[in-house]
């Protein structure tokens, strides 16, 4: 799994693609296969909009009676955008890449919790 999850985070690093659902949805892919979570995460949505009865704002969450994982795209966006931004120092390939990384990072987090 590890392996594969790298190996996703380095091309779409090299090719340069942005395609945040589709990167995250190839994450829970892997995820899910490999530690057969297939029981506990039904379904995937991903929410452009940000729900307006919230005062915080997850960038994702799993919510387990209904076993569905949600990621707020434009939350994530938002994040990920001021992160990168006060990386200063990096060139445009670490910036995606650091990018990847934290996408990755976030669907391992609400994964784990599906896996609790």
């Amino acid at each position: 799994m590890k392996e594969e999850l790298l190996k996703l985070m380095l091309e779409y690093t090299n090719e340069r693609i942005n395609t945040d659902k589709e990167l995250m949805d190839k994450i829970i892919e892997i995820v899910v296969n490999d530690q057969e979570l297939n029981k506990y995460v039904r379904k995937i949505s991903f929410l452009d909009k940000a729900p307006r009865e919230k005062k915080w704002l997850n960038v994702a969450e799993y919510q387990p009676a209904l076993k569905k994982l949600i990621i707020h795209t434009k939350v994530l966006s938002d994040v990920l955008e001021e992160s990168i931004e006060s990386k200063l120092f990096f060139n445009p390939s670490e910036k995606n890449l650091y990018r990847n990384v934290m996408i990755t990072q976030i669907m391992l987090h609400e994964l784990e919790h599906a896996k609790q």
